[in-house]
């Protein structure tokens, strides 16, 4: 069954979106039940934004680390109050499967904080040209009960990943070309305790939303020796395809953009 807090998709959604190598303006609105004093709308928008900016959301269609987002007349530190209960962004948007979108509007369900959101709309500025890369509402109303429609995994990495099964836990090792420094370390650090993050509202293998009680076992425990970082988590019961695809797209991202990598493995 479908995450709490979707009934609007069935009621009052509006989707347009084209994925595209090209830039793209994405509008979105929300109608919340209520006001409320605090930016719940930002901060549930602000997880999708670094999810794009680390890769994840191009997919199988694009390249990791060409996928980009930026914000258009707001600003997520910005003092001026949001508190709704209407909200408006735009974000400037390049290489984001259509896939992503639907983790998008699963994020942003929560930006009544409490209060259902009643009406959304997310649009792009490109003319659906391509209905394999394209998504709308209809779309959205299929893939919200599908463990399986979540973006892909990139197939050109750039350097070896050897993908295991585990029966319990996570494990993820990842051997640097260069020695681990501070600043890689805490490179590092971030994309591995990020992943967890991006897979808060994927459904398990049986299309079950997964309750997360306590936040302990998504935290994982780092070990680091010369060039290699090897991360264990004790419960990620999502997926297992597309969670996978989703590290492996962060990994392809960090070894373009940050620090290269000589190989991986990913046990789960």
């Amino acid at each position: 069954m479908p995450l709490n807090g979707l009934e609007f998709v069935e009621r009052d959604l509006l989707v347009q979106y084209q994925a595209s190598r090209d830039p793209q303006e994405l509008r979105i609105h929300i109608e919340t039940g209520a006001v409320i004093h605090m930016k719940a709308a930002l901060i549930a928008l602000r997880g999708p934004f670094d999810w794009i900016n680390f890769g994840v959301a191009g997919g199988a269609e694009f390249p990791p680390w060409e996928s980009r987002a930026e914000e258009m007349g707001f600003d997520f530190l910005e003092e001026r109050p949001s508190w709704g209960p209407g909200y408006d962004f735009t974000l400037r948007v390049q290489c984001v499967s259509h896939r992503f979108i639907r983790l998008l509007i699963e994020s942003l369900r929560i930006s009544g904080w409490g209060n259902p959101v009643r009406r959304m709309v997310v649009v792009g500025s490109l003319p659906i040209q391509d209905p394999a890369t394209s998504v709308t509402e209809r779309d959205i109303r299929a893939a919200i009960h599908d463990p399986t429609a979540y973006p892909g995994a990139w197939p050109e990495r750039g350097f070896p990943i050897e993908l295991l099964e585990s029966v319990q836990g996570v494990t993820v090792e990842i051997e640097l070309v260069d020695k681990v420094s501070p600043s890689l370390q805490f490179d590092v650090d971030t994309l591995l305790t990020l992943w967890p993050n991006v897979l808060m509202n994927y459904l398990n293998d049986r299309g079950e939303s997964v309750v997360i009680q306590d936040i302990g076992p998504r935290i994982p425990r780092i070990a680091r020796r010369k060039r290699t970082v090897v991360a264990t988590y004790d419960h990620l019961p999502h997926a297992r395809e597309p969670s996978r695809a989703a590290l492996v797209n962060l990994l392809s991202r960090f070894h373009r953009r940050v620090a290269p990598i000589a190989s991986a493995r990913i046990a789960m």
